[in-house]
C-alpha cells in the first residue's frame, strides 16, 4: 500500500496537478490513497506555490 500511495504522489507531480494554483493558494496539499480490502493508506505532500 505504501508503494502504492508513493506511486500516487508521483502521478500528481508527473502530471502536474498542482500547478496553477498559485494565483488562489500560498500552499497546496495533494494527497495519495490507496485501499486494499477494509484498508486504506493516505499519503501527503506539500507545495509551496
Amino acid at each position: 500500500m505504501e508503494e502504492k500511495c508513493q506511486e500516487a504522489l508521483r502521478q500528481i507531480c508527473d502530471r502536474r496537478y498542482m500547478e496553477g494554483l498559485d494565483d488562489d493558494y500560498e500552499e497546496v496539499i495533494g494527497y495519495g490513497i490507496c485501499f486494499y480490502k477494509k484498508r486504506c493508506m493516505v499519503k501527503g505532500m506539500r507545495q509551496k506555490v
